[in-house]
């Protein structure tokens, strides 16, 4: 345990992060999730709607640094491929 004053604060910081990051962690993984589940599905109508929403996502966790930026840009180019293929 620390025991200098800003240690405790920096363990405090570090522990309201790592939630925070668990929590994104989490929402990326599930919209990454149902969007993929809509293309085995076929259905482009709602891989368009959870396509903007896992590009809201992945844009917040970029912006947290929870994933890189470029990570975050190579896994909607991709995934935006992947529906345009299933529309043609």
């Amino acid at each position: 345990m620390p025991q200098r004053l800003a240690a405790k604060r920096a363990l405090r910081k570090s522990k309201r992060n790592n939630s925070r990051n668990i929590a994104l962690t989490g929402k990326v993984k599930q919209a990454v999730k149902k969007f993929k589940s809509d293309l085995t599905a076929k259905n482009a109508a709602e891989g368009k709607t959870s396509l903007q929403a896992l590009h809201s996502v992945l844009d917040k966790a970029a912006k947290k640094s929870l994933i890189h930026p470029n990570k975050a840009a190579r896994q909607k180019s991709r995934l935006t491929k992947a529906l345009n293929k299933i529309k043609a």
